[in-house]
């Protein structure tokens, strides 16, 4: 699916405060089935675009467009449903559901998606044994270490097939071993048509998928 931003503005708003915009006016078109990774400071927009392509959060003004979906236009319900089916997403701090097995946070929403089917739990284990946690299948979030739920965060987001992967610092807790891993894994979505926006710091991953890189400051493209 391609991807394309228009004219967004997006705030945060205190209660009974006037918010500053988080972004401004940004415009930005990811073709489909590329790579494309997002730099800049902490705080300087890149998790918030990456929230508006996910449909978690809507901006003031301008449109997200993601395939034929102009997001803006969708009902929450109807947004999540999109995201269920269509969007990956790696976030920074995991969200991995803490009663849960490594295992179980692959399958468990699998099937609330109605995605798990006969091979889900033989594909899981496959993947999480790619990426060195074969060992682990059945540790909980609490007792792994943070690079291992990193990795467990982005086999979780692989496993659906997404067309659309959104992915925030997937390797920043990794050494260069795991991280190559994961870059693999990422790399092969792509090869399966997935159009990937992530943002990081890594250039290791950034020359890997081949991606073109845009630089934000306080909400704008940098100079």
């Amino acid at each position: 699916m391609d991807i394309e931003l228009k004219d967004v503005t997006k705030s945060y708003h205190r209660r009974h405060r006037s918010g500053k915009a988080v972004l401004t006016d940004l415009s930005f078109s990811v073709p489909s089935g590329s790579a494309t990774v997002l730099t800049g400071p902490s705080g300087s927009g890149k998790t918030t675009m990456l929230n508006l392509i996910a449909g978690l959060h809507l901006c003031e003004s301008g449109s997200v467009r993601v395939g034929p979906h102009v997001l803006g236009g969708l009902s929450e319900s109807r947004r999540d449903r999109f995201r269920a089916r269509h969007i990956g997403y790696v976030y920074q701090t995991f969200n991995l559901l803490s009663p849960l097995t490594a295992l179980e946070n692959l399958t468990v929403p699998s099937s609330l998606i109605g995605a798990f089917g006969p091979g889900t739990k033989a594909r899981a284990e496959a993947l999480l044994e790619t990426l060195g946690l074969g060992g682990e299948l059945h540790k909980r979030p609490y007792e792994l270490s943070v690079g291992q739920r990193q990795r467990v965060a982005v086999a979780r987001a692989v496993l659906k097939k997404p067309d659309v992967l959104v992915a925030d610092e997937p390797t920043a807790s990794l050494d260069k071993a795991a991280a190559k891993v994961v870059i693999s894994a990422l790399e092969g979505l792509i090869r399966g048509g997935a159009t990937l926006v992530v943002a990081t710091h890594d250039p290791q991953l950034t020359e890997a998928l081949g991606a073109r890189v845009f630089a934000v400051d306080e909400g704008r493209w940098a100079a």
